[in-house]
């Protein structure tokens, strides 16, 4: 049986999820929601000198605004759900859901 203090604690990380910010030479990436592969994923967009550039919890209901906030700064904005959890508020059209893996490829330099 959970005590009370655990059943507070999960339903405060499900009210708001966690939020990271990473940057590089190649961009900037925000993420919302889970947060298992956001660094090889922020790798990909950044480049290979992406380092993290902070963290918070957002309410639920505004994760997708933050993402499209920092996405008209010229970030990629990201929203994972965690597994099992509701789905992020559409965005009006603006959003691509994609499942929880997908395959990154990235072209290599020419030179060994």
């Amino acid at each position: 049986m959970k005590s009370i203090a655990s059943k507070v604690r999960t339903a405060l990380r499900a009210g708001f999820p966690k939020t990271a910010s990473y940057t590089g030479a190649d961009g900037r990436a925000w993420f919302g929601g889970a947060h298992g592969r956001a660094p090889s994923i922020a790798e990909f967009f950044c480049g290979d000198d992406t380092r993290p550039d902070g963290q918070a919890r957002v309410r639920r209901g505004h994760v997708a605004a933050a993402g499209l906030e920092h996405a008209a700064g010229g970030a990629i904005a990201i929203l994972c759900p965690a597994r099992g959890a509701l789905e992020f508020p559409d965005t009006g059209g603006r959003t691509v859901t994609a499942p929880l893996k997908v395959v990154l490829r990235k072209a290599l330099p020419d030179t060994s």
